[in-house]
């Protein structure tokens, strides 16, 4: 990890993509500290079949795209069930406030997110 460097690229989307690089790192006697990899369910088994001790990482890309995916969906599903006019106009325009930084936000802008936030405790 601290090197930054590349150690495996495997073709393909399962654990078989894997089974050369566990063999060649078996031969090696190395020992894994940490894996970063993308979110997929057979790599992440793979990994915690052969080094259950190192610590997995999940690339931030995947991780953010799940998060904007189940942000959007609870938004949704807040104006659908939104019963005042207010709390449906306090979810308007709220993912762009929610992706800021409280620190980079305008004054006016902060409040109304605490507004919303307030009014739509889910969030």
């Amino acid at each position: 990890m601290d090197s930054g460097r590349i150690i495996w690229v495997g073709a393909g989307r399962g654990s078989e993509a894997l089974r050369g690089f566990w063999r060649r790192f078996k031969l090696s006697g190395g020992r894994l500290q940490a894996v970063a990899m993308d979110m997929s369910g057979a790599y992440a088994a793979s990994v915690r079949a052969h080094a259950p001790h190192a610590l997995l990482t999940f690339d931030r890309f995947h991780v953010m795209k799940l998060m904007n995916e189940r942000l959007d969906d609870l938004r949704r599903e807040l104006v659908r069930d939104a019963n005042t006019r207010e709390a449906k106009e306090a979810i308007k325009g709220l993912r762009w406030l929610l992706l800021h930084r409280k620190e980079n936000l305008e004054k006016d802008a902060a409040s109304r997110l605490q507004r919303s936030l307030e009014i739509n405790q889910p969030l």
